[in-house]
């Protein structure tokens, strides 16, 4: 179990030469506790001396926070935490008398407020979005002799974002959020 506090107080140079009293930026203040219960779970079964399959699943958590940086009104000041469940499906064996061994897997790893950090003049802002990842991984390790090792591996992964906010600037200069999810569909 996580409990995690963040707070910010945030004050900007007030009475620039360069701003115009009614462009000048507000200060700004945070106070956000976020809670999450994370949890693992494994079972795996040996089919022979040499081959074992194994299935996981478990979940993971990164607490939100403020985009202290980020001036401008229209953009969101805080993100949300970030929260993963992942599952995971594989077969671990190995050949010939431990001379090849051979492992495969394949995972889902589903997000939810998936933290990203984009940068827009410079500046730069976190923002959540949604998405899933898939994929496989198989390594394969050859000992031919008993000096000689050779190692292989290829992964896949597809990340799929359902729920995309991008910072665009519409004709005016001001930052909007928009989803970016669905471009290309």
């Amino acid at each position: 179990y996580t409990i995690d506090h963040r707070s910010i107080d945030v004050f900007y140079n007030q009475g620039s030469p360069f701003l115009a009293p009614s462009d000048e930026i507000q200060n700004r203040t945070g106070l956000h506790d976020f809670y999450n219960f994370n949890y693992l779970g494994e079972a795996a079964y040996k089919f022979t001396g040499d081959l074992m399959g194994y299935i996981r699943f478990s979940s993971g958590y990164r607490a939100g926070g403020f985009n202290a940086r980020q001036a401008d009104p229209t953009v969101p000041f805080s993100f949300a935490p970030e929260k993963a469940t992942a599952y995971e499906i594989g077969l671990k064996s190995e050949w010939f008398d431990h001379r090849l061994r051979a492992n495969v897997a394949g995972y889902y790893t589903d997000y939810s407020n998936l933290q990203l950090q984009e940068y827009t003049g410079g500046i730069g802002t976190t923002s959540n979005a949604n998405a899933y990842y898939e994929g496989f991984e198989l390594e394969v390790q050859a000992v031919p002799t008993k000096n000689l090792s050779v190692d292989g591996s290829v992964g896949y992964v597809n990340p799929v974002y359902e729920q995309f906010p991008f910072l665009v600037a519409n004709a005016a200069g001001v930052l909007t959020q928009q989803n970016i999810a669905s471009i290309g569909k």
